[in-house]
């Protein structure tokens, strides 16, 4: 499922409603042109969890934040927009943290890698003119999500169920 997102507050609700429901030992590869708001979603996936200072670690690869919520001990955020294509988890430094069943690892351009685990959950960005962003959702993510009733300030909508205005 795509749901379009119309500027980065959208987005950031949109991290914030996954992170309730994706379980521990999870790895979500984040892929998208630069610019398509992979951080943004990282936020506010980090901000439900109570972690405030949310940016993207592009110069040292990899954040370890701890947490104690619903099983989940670790929450790893990394970004490999700096390294070349090609590379291993090894390489990075995320083989050991893939296997702990206690944390979540999120991957921003995990399509620099070579290979990523089978059971990752794969979640593409892609830029719908200056702020309209479109995530297109692993079924087992989709499932859970539920766009929030008309008229709240941050709404998500599905792009099956969008309506044309014009």
């Amino acid at each position: 499922m795509t749901i379009i997102t119309r500027n980065s507050k959208e987005t950031e609700v949109l991290g914030a409603r996954i992170s309730r429901n994706v379980p521990p030992g999870s790895v979500l590869a984040l892929r998208g042109e630069l610019g398509a708001g992979k951080t943004t979603f990282v936020r506010g996936f980090l901000r439900a969890f109570g972690i405030r200072r949310a940016v993207s670690p592009t110069f040292v690869i990899a954040k370890t934040f701890r947490v104690r919520r619903r099983g989940i001990f670790t929450i790893i955020h990394a970004d490999l927009y700096r390294l070349p294509a090609g590379g291993t988890l090894a390489e990075v430094g995320l083989a050991e943290a893939l296997n702990d069943p206690t944390a979540i690892t999120l991957i921003e351009w995990a399509d620099r890698l070579v290979r990523l685990p089978r059971t990752a959950l794969r979640l593409r960005f892609a830029m719908r003119g200056t702020s309209r962003r479109a995530i297109t959702l692993p079924a087992v993510l989709a499932t859970t999500i539920h766009p929030t009733r008309p008229g709240r300030s941050a709404r998500v909508r599905r792009r099956t169920r969008a309506r044309h205005r014009g």
